[in-house]
């Protein structure tokens, strides 16, 4: 079951400084050689909006949202196959527009503390991107996994990411996008998202003659 993370941080006894955190990048300015979509989502557990990826962050974007206690209950999905992530689509006023096949599509992804306290051990996300056409076939444009260690007591800790765009994806327009991201990773306490601003994909664009 996911909630919100409770509004008073509890200690994390025994836990040193920080290890292996990455350092926040700022998210990069759209133009016409790029998109860069936020990832934003509202409510959290039952009562949670489907995930969008937006022109702008959306402040306090299911921020805290995690397993209960911060618990690595989605590791155990994982393992098992089963964790299926959360999907993250765009707005029909985002697009269209026509992939670039010569860069990658790059982009940060967060989690966040669910006792606000930090936490310890390995933080992974199996990041995947999709499009349909204008002619509505769906394309795989790839996946990757990113990964941090950590032990401190970091409120947010952040990776980032990079996937190439096959030669099937290149040059095609697309009318949609879908970022799905699963969190899980062997780690007490980082179960919860972080978007508001912290994680968003970049998807390289071929500009308009």
């Amino acid at each position: 079951m996911r909630l919100v993370r409770p509004a008073v941080a509890l200690a994390l006894a025994g836990l040193t400084a920080s290890a292996g955190v990455s350092l926040a990048a700022d998210a990069p300015k759209s133009s016409s050689r790029s998109k860069t979509l936020y990832l934003s989502q509202e409510g959290c557990g039952t009562t949670a909006q489907p995930g969008r990826l937006e022109l702008k962050p959306l402040a306090d974007s299911a921020d805290g949202c995690g397993t209960i206690g911060g618990l690595p209950m989605e590791e155990v999905f994982a393992q098992g196959g089963a964790a299926s992530g959360d999907d993250y689509t765009s707005t029909k006023k985002l697009v269209p527009f026509v992939l670039e096949g010569s860069k990658k599509v790059t982009g940060q992804v967060a989690a966040m503390s669910w006792v606000g306290a930090g936490g310890a051990g390995e933080v992974v996300w199996d990041v995947s991107l999709r499009g349909t056409t204008l002619a509505g076939k769906s394309v795989v444009i790839g996946s990757t996994t990113a990964s941090t260690t950590v032990a401190g007591a970091d409120e947010v800790v952040l990776a980032p990411f990079e996937i190439a765009v096959p030669s099937s994806a290149a040059g095609q327009t697309f009318k949609s996008f879908v970022l799905n991201v699963v969190q899980h990773g062997a780690n007490l306490g980082y179960s919860a998202k972080k978007l508001s601003g912290d994680s968003y994909v970049v998807i390289p664009a071929r500009p308009r003659r």
